[in-house]
């Protein structure tokens, strides 16, 4: 365990190997806002958001993608920094069945070049 010392800051209860099935992540989203709506779903940076909210933002993310024409299949980057509207908005981005990669404009460019050469995007969101 000394190679991983992060476990130390678990709560008490939390496994580093527990057994995690195989389900997509807008069905866990989608029964965790169903079973613990006003549970904190993330605390980033001092805010919290419950998994009703995420899950209210992920369905905003998702439709408003899906009029902008996003389909099954698409690859978005998201070009942005690390808040709380880039992750909600991450959430909404698998619902229309769409793959992701989120690019920090803090990033060195060469790190551009790859992360973009290796999704191939369909499309950016800034």
């Amino acid at each position: 365990m000394d190679d991983m010392p992060w476990i130390k800051s678990y709560p008490p209860g939390v496994r580093w190997d527990a057994e995690i099935p195989l389900t997509p992540v807008q069905q866990i989203l989608e029964e965790s806002a169903s079973k613990w709506p006003n549970n904190p779903a993330i605390d980033f940076m001092g805010r919290k958001i419950s998994y009703r909210e995420l899950d209210h933002l992920a369905n905003r993310a998702a439709n408003g993608l899906q009029k902008l024409g996003v389909k099954p299949g698409f690859m978005l980057v998201s070009i942005c920094p690390t808040r709380l509207t880039t992750l909600s908005a991450c959430s909404g981005y698998s619902r229309p069945a769409a793959l992701s990669s989120t690019i920090r404009p803090s990033m060195p460019p060469r790190c551009w070049n790859t992360r973009l050469r290796i999704a191939a995007p369909t499309s950016s969101l800034h």
